[in-house]
Order: structure tokens, then C-alpha cells, then sequence
């Protein structure tokens, strides 16, 4: 299976991956939706980054402001057949969440959230894939301004 988001559709869709009897990839979507509460993303919101742990996936959303002005990171359970279904928003800690990576064993989550130019680390079940709570919050440099190329742009975990 292969799993993308959209930034300018603002959805989620999945993929079944086969080979053509002419060699060349072939792809058939399988699935296509908002991820976010109400199958509605609010205006002016988009998806950006889009990770896998376990059964989980997980996407950021920038600009929806959902938790007293910060923006959001939505889970997604995904089944045994590979069918994927939204099951909860919960927050990125900062402004325009561009990036999230998971450590190795799947206990953190790094939120790099690049218009506040934090990094947002959260608690994260391996078992469930339910993101917990704040851990850790460290300011990286100057704030950047939503819509621009300012902030904060990558993270990752060197393990």
C-alpha cells in the first residue's frame, strides 16, 4: 500500500501498489478522505507531513488552529485489510507543524512546528499509537510568520 496527503486537496489517499505485466508500477486508489473530525478541515488549513508506526499513521495539519490557536497532528488507525480510518486530532504545541518524525522505539514523537520555530516533544503508547502528553518543548531560534518560509523546517532523531 501506498499512503499520501495533500496539501491543496487537503485529503488522505491510499493505494494498492502491483506490478504491470509491462514491469511499471501500477496504482488503484483505494481510499480517499478528509482526515479530520466531521470529514471537514477548517479554511485555510492544510496537510502536510505524513508518517507510519505500527498500525498507526499519523498527519500534521497546518493552520487549523484547533487547540487554543495551536494546530494539530491527526492519527489514523490502519486495519489488517490496510483500510485506514481517522481516529483522533490531538495537538502539534506550536503553529504550522511542518514536520514529525518517531523515535526508534515509538515511545516520542519530535513535532517540528515551523511558523512558533519549536520543537514539541510528545509522549507516544507503542501499543496503542495514542499520543500523550507534552514532554518537552525547546525554542529553536526566531518565531516565522504562517505562510511564509521562515521558521523552523526539519527535524529528526539521531539514534
Amino acid at each position: 500500500m501506498l499512503y499520501t496527503v495533500s496539501e491543496l486537496s487537503r485529503r488522505f489517499h491510499a493505494f494498492a501498489v502491483s506490478y504491470l505485466p509491462s514491469g511499471c508500477l501500477g496504482f488503484r486508489e483505494t481510499q480517499d478522505f478528509v482526515p479530520y473530525p466531521g470529514g471537514e478541515i477548517p479554511e485555510g488549513a492544510s496537510l502536510a507531513e505524513l508518517r507510519q508506526a505500527g498500525s498507526n499513521l499519523y498527519a500534521s495539519i497546518r493552520s487549523d488552529h484547533a487547540f487554543s490557536g495551536n494546530d494539530s497532528l491527526a492519527t489514523l488507525a490502519r486495519s489488517q485489510n490496510s483500510t485506514v480510518t481517522f481516529q483522533e486530532l490531538t495537538s502539534a504545541h506550536g503553529l504550522v507543524p511542518r514536520t514529525f518524525v518517531i523515535n526508534k522505539v515509538g515511545t516520542l514523537v519530535a513535532i517540528g512546528d515551523q511558523s512558533s520555530s519549536n520543537v514539541a516533544i510528545v509522549s507516544r503508547d507503542p501499543a496503542s499509537g495514542k499520543l500523550g502528553d507534552l514532554v518537552a518543548n525547546l525554542q529553536v531560534g526566531e518565531p516565522g510568520k504562517p505562510g511564509t518560509s521562515t521558521g523552523l523546517s526539519s527535524v529528526i532523531w539521531a539514534e
